[in-house]
């Protein structure tokens, strides 16, 4: 099968890349960048930089995404504080990971001039788009959405001094004078403002009321996720605006509000409970080395309590549209399914875990090596032996079961691998080979390797460009990856691809 060679796998590598920056942003907001979180971002951060410099020589310098955007203080060659990247204005890409990254570790390092720094850009953008301030919170929900902000509660806190500030339209005029050349007139300016707690009647109802209606919009879409990979996702980049209205459900200026916006609040208050519940989930399950898998058994108790109050025509309806349990797909299953309990209905695959598009994301939030990280737990019995093994006579706690369960799953990688180094040579062998192994370990990089070459061989090009970009995030030195990519380009006519793989590789294995 014959491939457009006209599209260029280079392009897709910095396209999937800039992806897997945006969601690793998502998911730390989840659980808030900390110390342990640096080693992750620094890796992510060096591949990147390095795979994006080079990429410059071949014409990939651009992500094709529409991107929301800040200024970044380290690298940065454009006067504007704050836009959107698309179309023919588009930032590159490696400015583009300055800015992000620097938001992150500004959040981290430096709170508050990261709020800052996040607030003048949101006002400069209403300044210089129209003197209309709902695109600053266009820009700040756009700049949470794109895994900016590294905690969810930076939103809350910025926008609603953006709220505030906005109230004082002709002062801050002078803005639209001001870009990147000129920081420290735009700062001294901005020194004087601050929300006055004596004037809550200048509170903006109409750009909180925005703000609710996009938090809903985004509630929604995550609600028609067609996966758990997806819902996942869809929920996080609702997050920054779900915490943010949760919080402001308790705030004294709430009160001033309509009967209808606190009854809207109230209902985003409760679903940013829900929100908690799945993050404290994640981190639960990955500290305890315990498989990262959806199952509608830890929700019994909601479908019983819903069933009693709404009875059986109703209770699944408005538990779909009150709650941020569980998309509207799995709500179809289950009435398909007409079981009288949870625990009996059995989801496919793709609502059990998520996919390879999380690898990256999801190991650096959650600490977890993505090698270890299982679809099924291991029996009691086996798992009883190991504790057995290491508390030799001690107390039988929830750590040493961890520690038991990473014993284990250190054996298991080592089985897979040997699985995958003794596949038959026939396709269909080898293909059933593989998805055996990834139906037990879906974020193993030898086999998401293994399978991407299987389609680039059946002509799925860019499907097997994406894989093995995940397999060089999660193992950038590993020369099998990079090899396989260049390979892959040679083998299908993209002969500049298949020299930036090749260099990129070699870059990265002499300079990290």
């Amino acid at each position: 099968m014959t491939v457009d060679a006209s599209v260029s796998l280079t392009q897709k590598f910095v396209d999937v890349a800039v992806d897997q920056l945006n969601l690793t942003g998502l998911f730390l907001a989840s659980t808030g960048v900390g110390q342990r979180h640096l080693p992750g971002m620094k890796r992510l951060y060096q591949t990147l930089q390095i795979s994006f410099e080079i990429s410059k020589q071949f014409d990939a310098v651009h992500p094709n995404q529409t991107l929301p955007y800040t200024y970044s203080t380290r690298v940065w060659r454009r006067r504007e504080l704050a836009g959107f990247s698309s179309g023919t204005d588009r930032v590159a890409a490696s400015e583009y990971l300055e800015a992000i990254v620097g938001r992150w570790l500004a959040a981290y390092e430096h709170p508050q001039a990261n709020k800052s720094h996040l607030l003048k850009s949101a006002l400069w953008f209403s300044e210089n788009n129209g003197s209309d301030y709902r695109g600053g919170l266009k820009m700040l929900t756009s700049l949470s959405a794109a895994g900016h902000l590294a905690f969810s509660t930076i939103l809350y806190d910025t926008l609603f001094k953006f709220f505030g500030l906005s109230q004082r339209y002709e002062s801050l005029r002078f803005l639209r004078d001001c870009d990147t050349q000129s920081l420290s007139a735009l700062n001294r300016g901005l020194s004087n403002f601050d929300i006055s707690d004596e004037h809550p009647e200048n509170f903006p109802e109409t750009l909180l009321e925005e703000s609710i209606q996009i938090c809903l919009r985004q509630i929604d879409f995550a609600k028609e996720a067609g996966s758990l990979e997806d819902w996942w996702i869809r929920v996080e980049q609702a997050a920054g605006l779900i915490t943010a209205l949760g919080i402001f459900h308790h705030d004294r200026f709430s009160k001033r509000c309509s009967v209808i916006v606190r009854s809207v609040l109230s209902g985003i208050e409760e679903v940013s409970a829900d929100l908690s519940a799945l993050q404290g989930m994640r981190v639960l399950f990955a500290n305890n080395a315990v498989p990262l898998t959806f199952s509608l058994d830890r929700y019994s108790d909601y479908a019983s309590g819903y069933k009693l109050q709404f009875g059986e025509s109703e209770w699944l309806p408005r538990l779909l549209d009150e709650r941020l349990l569980f998309p509207r797909a799995i709500g179809d299953i289950i009435k398909d399914a007409k079981e009288d309990s949870f625990d009996s209905i059995s989801l496919p695959q793709k609502f059990r875990f998520p996919g390879p598009r999380l690898a990256t994301p999801l190991s650096i939030a959650l600490c977890v090596d993505p090698e270890h990280i299982r679809t099924h737990g291991f029996k009691s019995e086996k798992l009883d032996q190991v504790v057995a093994e290491i508390e030799n006579g001690g107390p039988n706690d929830d750590n040493i079961r961890a520690t038991a369960r990473k014993r284990l799953l250190r054996e298991s990688v080592s089985f897979e691998r040997a699985h995958l180094s003794m596949l038959p040579n026939n396709a269909i062998g080898r293909t059933n080979g593989i998805r055996e192994v990834l139906e037990r370990c879906p974020w193993l990089p030898e086999a998401l390797n293994a399978q991407a070459l299987m389609l680039a061989l059946e002509g799925q090009v860019m499907t097997a460009v994406e894989l093995l970009t995940y397999c060089v995030l999660l193992r950038p030195k590993e020369p099998i990856h990079w090899s396989a990519l260049s390979t892959i380009a040679a083998a299908n006519g993209y002969g500049d691809d298949h020299r930036f793989f090749g260099s990129a590789g070699a870059a990265i294995r002499d300079l990290m």
